[in-house]
């Protein structure tokens, strides 16, 4: 049966989470063709947007990846470990899903920061966690981690996610 907290439901999560990882390589590695007037589109100023981060904003998105990739070793047991998979898969079929309605002339690092607010799920979930595990676990030590990681990054995708939506609305 498919239920939160089976292994059935944490290899669908892992197997979702490893698609999002895998499109995401291909994605990056694809030449996307311009829009029929010569101008170009919203993939394609997204990447340049991304390419042109600061340095230790590519090395934080560097390892929230590793921390990500860590829950991989708990996806089949611990819901926690399925909830906070299902979040970084959530956010990028916003992200993508949504990417080509965006005008271009609007686009921004406000829009992944905007698409990152569903990961305040996953993290209320690890912040409840974090309160019964043993930190001294390899699981305690990836809870501890990941909250982290998530604290941090909602602290600057919250409000840039804000000034996004009002830059879109006005």
């Amino acid at each position: 049966m498919l239920r939160l907290g089976s292994w059935q439901f944490g290899l669908l999560a892992g197997v979702l989470l490893a698609a999002v990882f895998l499109l995401l390589a291909f994605v990056a590695n694809a030449g996307m063709p311009p829009a029929p007037d010569g101008a170009p589109n919203a993939g394609q100023v997204m990447g340049q947007i991304m390419a042109n981060l600061p340095l230790h904003v590519k090395m934080w998105m560097e390892m929230s990846d590793y921390i990500v990739g860590g829950c991989f070793f708990f996806v089949l047991w611990r819901k926690e470990a399925q909830i906070y998979a299902l979040g970084p898969v959530a956010s990028h079929i916003i992200f993508f899903g949504f990417l080509p309605f965006i005008r271009v002339e609007k686009l921004s690092t406000g829009w992944p920061a905007l698409s990152h607010w569903v990961l305040i799920v996953p993290f209320y979930v690890l912040v409840r966690t974090l309160r019964n595990v043993d930190l001294k676990t390899g699981f305690g030590v990836w809870v501890l981690l990941a909250t982290a990681q998530m604290a941090v990054t909602l602290f600057f995708d919250i409000p840039a996610g804000a000034m996004f939506l009002y830059s879109l609305l006005s």
